[in-house]
């Protein structure tokens, strides 16, 4: 398994849990500034993709923790390289149905270090459960010290039976919603409790200038 020499290797009899600092409060937020979100499809980010990406007016990346199925992972590579050439930072986990704690907490050491000002958690796998959503959660909220937001869509809590319920409507939601309309109010159709969206992805697998594999977002400004 390749990973950051910034990254801590540890072995499950050594796990170490080093909870993130306060969320920082950072700049104030701008309505509909845009951000992107990479994972291990995308690659290592370089000095010449995050000029590309703030050329096209991205403020900054939402990292993915995640060893990919080749054994590599970007996430630290792709925060630090966003962090040098001044972009900001957020972060967002995967909930896999049966994960174990061990295994969440591993992925959540790869933010180690950095400041997020948003750290999310993606619910869109067939055969999650509310007890899944609700184990990453737990360990989540006190490793970044503030309220995890979720990432999903309207069509997941349908397929799910939760669009009529609010278990998480007191978090904020990164809405999946695919209009190419950079603006996180068109669009929006209630559900899960949730009336507004504090982030919304309004493209997919897209392409900004050296940078590929990447999605598209809008945040709501303060």
């Amino acid at each position: 398994m390749t990973i950051s020499v910034a990254h801590r290797i540890v072995s499950s009899q050594q796990h170490l849990y080093v909870p993130a600092t306060e969320p920082p409060h950072g700049p104030v937020v701008t309505h509909n500034e845009r951000w992107a979100d990479i994972s291990n499809y995308t690659g290592p980010l370089t000095e010449q993709g995050c000029a590309d990406l703030k050329a096209a007016g991205f403020v900054g990346i939402i990292s993915q923790a995640i060893t990919g199925l080749d054994g590599n992972t970007y996430t630290r590579q792709q925060l630090e390289m966003a962090r040098q050439c001044d972009l900001r930072l957020a972060g967002y986990m995967w909930c896999f149905p049966g994960a174990s704690e061990l295994g969440v907490r591993y992925r959540l050491e790869m933010f180690d270090g950095y400041e997020l000002e948003m750290l999310a958690l993606d619910l869109e796998q067939q055969g999650t459960h509310v007890i899944d959503v609700e184990r990453d959660l737990a360990l989540c909220d006190p490793y970044w010290r503030g309220k995890t937001w979720v990432y999903s869509g309207k069509w997941f809590f349908d397929q799910q039976g939760w669009s009529h319920l609010d278990l998480w409507a007191d978090r904020p939601l990164w809405d999946s919603d695919y209009d190419g309309e950079p603006d996180v109010d068109v669009g929006f159709v209630p559900y899960g409790g949730w009336t507004q969206r504090a982030m919304k992805q309004y493209r997919g697998t897209s392409t900004i200038g050296v940078v590929d594999q990447i999605d598209l977002n809008v945040r709501r400004g303060e």
